[in-house]
């Protein structure tokens, strides 16, 4: 994280950035450890990394309602998700009782990670994990997709979502 921020540093002294403006971009290009607010180190003893969860949640935030490439990433991992479901339902093998692997990996799986179900190998899978705050917008995707096949009512995924967003922005949790 150091050399991150004294690359930025650098980079902004390069193009021309005081030392004051330089030290601000440096500071804030990842969680700003210092930005506490008056009820930062009580929550911090009760929450570990309550200020950097906060911190990255109102970046994400700021950033998606200032930027329209931002907002155009975030609609992007919602279309992902759906194409995601649509892929792991059409190829999912079916097990001994006729449901498909895919229909069968618990809910709090698919919601923290992009699973791809490997055809004909019995449910195998390969998982990468998705960051706090994307994965509500991929899961957004997904549980609507897994509504719109009929795999989940719609109330279920619309409850789904909603405890998505809770643990990816609430910083103690859904």
């Amino acid at each position: 994280e150091r050399a991150v921020r004294l690359s930025v540093y650098a980079n902004a002294r390069r193009l021309g950035a005081t030392k004051a403006q330089a030290a601000s971009m440096s500071l804030n290009v990842t969680v700003n450890f210092t930005r506490k607010g008056k009820f930062g180190p009580a929550l911090n003893a009760f929450y570990a990394f309550f200020n950097s969860s906060t911190q990255g949640s109102a970046t994400l935030i700021a950033a998606g309602l200032k930027s329209k490439r931002v907002r155009i990433a975030m609609v992007g991992f919602i279309v992902l998700g759906i194409i995601m479901d649509q892929l792991n339902a059409a190829f999912s093998d079916d097990d001994d009782d006729g449901q498909s692997y895919w229909d069968k990996i618990p809910a709090w799986e698919k919601s923290r990670n992009i699973i791809l179900v490997l055809p004909g190998t019995e449910g195998k899978t390969i998982k990468l994990p998705l960051a706090y705050g994307l994965n509500a917008l991929f899961g957004l995707g997904r549980n609507t997709s897994a509504a719109a096949r009929g795999a989940i009512d719609a109330g279920d995924a619309a409850w789904d979502s909603a405890t998505e967003f809770a643990d990816a922005f609430n910083p103690i949790g859904g």
